[in-house]
């Protein structure tokens, strides 16, 4: 809510701008550096965390609320043949509701993933004694372990089926002459620049996160930027962890989420998996300490679970806001043009 808040600064007094039209651009443009550089520094070494994506997403959803105000204060021409810059701005964000629908589908996988985890807790739940074992506990904390599988295998297909891995994710950052681009369309130009590659590298971290890991662009690879803007440096720090969690998914082969908090549930239903095929071997005599490490991984696992499905209610409806708040904007604009036929 506070980057929310930086670009919402723009439209103090009712929505007029009582600041000339260079500071509106400078004011959404250190808007979005402040968010850019609050993503870079809270984000981890190796994975994606569930608090981090609601930052993202609020960041995206900000930053596109930004730019419709924008629209309103630049005097941008509209007339019925249609201008280019309404159609860059249909065309990104027609894009990122494509993205949002992925999204969607990935949230729908992980709320199933998380049945399957409480329905294991279910037969865990309560259990004073591990021997004799009823072979369906192992059932379901094995079922948990293909629910993972499966999970990424079809979400590998919904990367696919909306082709967001065929250059719909891109970044232009080192075309040439782009800093005297900037001024074109009043101003709009950079902004939609800005926009452009922000989506893109912020929906490489969400469908990642949620979805499936994307492989890295093989453009990607710049450590430095072509042009100078408030928001260039933060975006370059958080592009560059983009490049280094991506070329480490390569190195591993790696087609698991980035997401913490799901390999963290991961590694508990593993964890008791373990424990329980320890304490029931016939060779093995448990001991209460055994089994008072076993009834802490149930309770960890337990309150991991329930913050899982909380976080990720969290998400989905971060996710479907941010579509809404799109849609909005889009038939916003749709009517400006309406209104000048």
């Amino acid at each position: 809510m506070k980057v929310l808040a930086c670009f919402n600064a723009l439209a103090l007094n009712g929505g007029r701008y009582p600041v000339s039209l260079n500071e509106d651009l400078q004011a959404f443009n250190e808007a979005l550096a402040r968010g850019l550089d609050n993503l870079a520094r809270s984000m981890s070494e190796n994975f994606i965390s569930f608090q981090w994506l609601k930052e993202a997403l609020n960041l995206l959803k900000a930053m596109h609320a930004g730019v419709i105000l924008l629209v309103e204060k630049l005097d941008l021409p509209v007339s019925s043949k249609g201008e280019e810059w309404l159609n860059d701005y249909m065309d990104e964000t027609l894009k990122l509701l494509d993205i949002c629908n992925a999204l969607k589908v990935g949230i729908s996988g992980l709320e199933h993933y998380q049945m399957v985890v409480e329905l294991a807790l279910m037969k865990l739940d309560g259990l004073e004694k591990v021997v004799p074992l009823n072979s369906r506990v192992l059932n379901h904390l094995d079922a948990c372990k293909e629910e993972a599988e499966r999970l990424n295998a079809d979400k590998k297909k919904i990367i696919v089926s909306k082709k967001l891995t065929d250059g719909r994710l891109k970044f232009c950052l080192n075309e040439k002459n782009l800093q005297s681009k900037f001024v074109k369309w009043n101003g709009f130009w950079g902004v939609m620049f800005a926009v452009k590659n922000v989506t893109s590298l912020i929906s490489w971290f969400l469908i990642s996160g949620l979805v499936y890991p994307l492989p890295l662009d093989p453009n990607s690879n710049s450590d430095k930027l072509s042009f100078h803007s408030q928001w260039s440096t933060p975006f370059l720090n958080l592009y560059l962890r983009f490049n280094e969690l991506g070329k480490n998914l390569k190195g591993n082969g790696s087609s698991i989420l980035l997401l913490r908090e799901l390999e963290s549930l991961e590694t508990i239903t593993t964890d008791l998996r373990d424990r329980i095929q320890v304490i029931s071997n016939g060779n093995h005599t448990s001991t209460p300490e055994d089994l008072g490490e076993f009834q802490k991984s149930i309770q960890l696992l337990k309150k991991n679970s329930s913050a899982f499905k909380e976080d990720l209610e969290t998400i989905d409806w971060l996710v479907r806001n941010l579509f809404d708040e799109i849609g909005r904007g889009r038939n916003k604009l749709l009517r400006v043009l309406a209104d000048t036929m």
